[in-house]
C-alpha cells in the first residue's frame, strides 16, 4: 500500500472493517439478538420467518447508509479541525 488515499480509492482499505466495536456490551447485544431471533424463528411460520429475514436485511441496509454517512461526516469534521489547527482560522 503506497498511500492511504490510494488504498481508499482502490478499495484496499475499508475503515469500517478496521475498528469493530470492542465494547463488551456490543458483543453481548449481538449474542442476545441472535438468541432472540432463534427463539422467534422457532415459533414462526415459514412465511413469517421470511418476513423477519427481510426486516433484518432492511435494518442492515439502513445501518450501512447510517454508518457511511457517519464516517463521511466524521472525516469532514476531522479535516475541518486540522484546517483550523494549522491555519488558526475557522474552516469555511
Amino acid at each position: 500500500m503506497d498511500s492511504l488515499l490510494n488504498a481508499l480509492y482502490n478499495g484496499e482499505l475499508a475503515p469500517a472493517d478496521l475498528a469493530p466495536p470492542k465494547d463488551p456490551e456490543y458483543r453481548a447485544a449481538v449474542e442476545k439478538r441472535q438468541e432472540l431471533t432463534k427463539q422467534l424463528l422457532s415459533v414462526l411460520s415459514a412465511e413469517d420467518a421470511a418476513r423477519l429475514d427481510d426486516l433484518e436485511s432492511m435494518y442492515g441496509l439502513a445501518g450501512h447508509f447510517e454508518s457511511r454517512q457517519a464516517f463521511s461526516s466524521g472525516f469532514s469534521l476531522g479535516i475541518r479541525l486540522l484546517y483550523e489547527a494549522f491555519t488558526g482560522r475557522i474552516s469555511p
